[in-house]
């Protein structure tokens, strides 16, 4: 039995096609890289705030309201979802990503493991 426990924890931590590896650090590396001064990178959930902090200091971070930032407030925005599957997190990201497909000219959508970015200009 501990052989098996041992075997499935090395499969899961160095299985490239783990479900639960999330990419974070890459996402936040490209959005610092495209982000100017006046970026808003709009988070859901909200919790992924504490991520931000650590993989991308300095970034004007804020969790995804039904409040979008105008063109004054920001010109650029990412949004940054994860752990957005069903519910109301769903319904909260579609019509957000919606309303700034309306407003705003797509840029990019980037996949990361575990983590989409949309980048709004």
């Amino acid at each position: 039995l501990l052989v098996l426990l041992i075997g499935a924890l090395a499969d899961q931590q160095l299985n490239s096609a783990n479900p639960r590896r999330y990419d974070f650090s890459s996402a936040f590396q490209q959005i610092r890289h495209d982000a100017g001064a006046r970026s808003a990178v709009l988070l859901e959930p909200g919790a992924l705030r504490l991520i931000a902090t650590r993989d991308a200091p300095g970034l004007r971070t804020a969790a995804l309201t039904r409040t979008l930032p105008t063109r004054l407030q920001a010109t650029n925005v990412f949004v940054v979802t994860s752990f957005t599957g069903r519910g109301s997190l769903w319904q909260l990201r579609n019509r957000e990503i919606g309303a700034l497909r309306a407003t705003r000219h797509l840029i990019s959508h980037r996949t990361y493991s575990g983590v989409q970015v949309w980048w709004f200009r």
